[in-house]
């Protein structure tokens, strides 16, 4: 059994490839993938523009972490009946909090600024014709479900498969644009096509209690925490990062046999679109 987006990197080099990678049947042109370079790298340009100094940044959460300390120990004080020691440490306390949530507003105007701009605005056009052009190259149809899977990267441990962190991370969870085209589930993060024949796959898995990952980010439209996505109990860290179950299909091809991974706030959209039903 090998994972459909696993890297083995015990056999990684420079040109690590997915296990999956039998399963690809086109890529988009060099000239393509240069224009989403390019707007890649420009909507990090704009990013960064957006994005307040390292230096505000660290003034900001050292305010806010001294005015909750200094409530902390005002607080203290009050029952312990220094009423005045309190009122003057809390008091003090504003002027740290001020700090804050002036450097944050200042940051929602600078984000505003670059928002705002003709050049953001163009930004914004170039990038769709571009995708628009990907999509159209690649074959992906306007109407193509959007359905995460997840990426990792394992050793293979006395025979067993041990998935390997990045960091804290588990997996990576790819945006991909899924559709069915001649009975095959067609697969694409907008540089590759992965076609998976629908009779190759055998069943999908609910996810156990194992079955949980740490993610590097949020990346639907709608939010998180949003009444659509509150049934499927995504917790999100500190850092932004995503802890969340998933379920696993099992490909079976004349390659051998495949786990994709799907998580939960996406497997019924998969099996829907597939029409294999998730066993318990």
């Amino acid at each position: 059994m090998k994972y459909f987006f696993g890297v083995n990197i015990d056999e990684a080099d420079n040109n690590a490839s997915y296990d999956g990678e039998v399963f690809q049947t086109r890529t988009l042109s060099q000239d393509s993938e240069d224009k989403l370079k390019f707007m890649h790298d420009e909507y990090s340009s704009f990013s960064k523009q957006a994005s307040l100094p390292r230096g505000l940044i660290v003034i900001a959460k050292t305010s806010i972490y001294i005015a909750m300390m200094m409530i902390a120990v005002g607080i203290i004080e009050l029952f312990s009946k220094k009423v005045s020691t309190a009122l003057l440490i809390i008091g003090l306390s504003l002027i740290f909090w001020a700090i804050y949530f002036g450097i944050a507003h200042y940051a929602k105007i600078r984000a505003g600024n670059v928002a705002a701009s003709e050049d953001f605005s163009q930004h914004v056009q170039d990038a769709a014709n571009a995708v628009s052009i990907a999509m159209e190259e690649l074959g992906i149809p306007e109407d193509s479900k959007n359905i995460d899977c997840l990426a990792c990267q394992y050793k293979i441990v006395k025979g067993q498969f041990r998935p390997q962190l990045m960091g804290f991370i588990s997996h990576i969870n790819l945006n991909l644009s899924a559709y069915i085209d001649h009975n095959t589930l067609c697969l694409s993060d907008l540089h590759t096509v992965w076609e998976i024949p629908l009779s190759n796959i055998i069943s999908v898995k609910k996810s156990t209690r194992k079955t949980s990952a740490v993610l590097p980010e949020w990346n639907k439209e709608e939010p998180v925490n949003s009444e659509k996505y509150k049934k499927y109990k995504i917790r999100q860290g500190s850092e932004g990062h995503i802890i969340c179950w998933y379920s696993s299909a099992l490909i079976r091809s004349v390659h051998g046999e495949f786990e994709l991974f799907i998580p939960d706030y996406d497997v019924d959209e998969f099996c829907a679109l597939t029409g294999v039903s998730i066993e318990e």
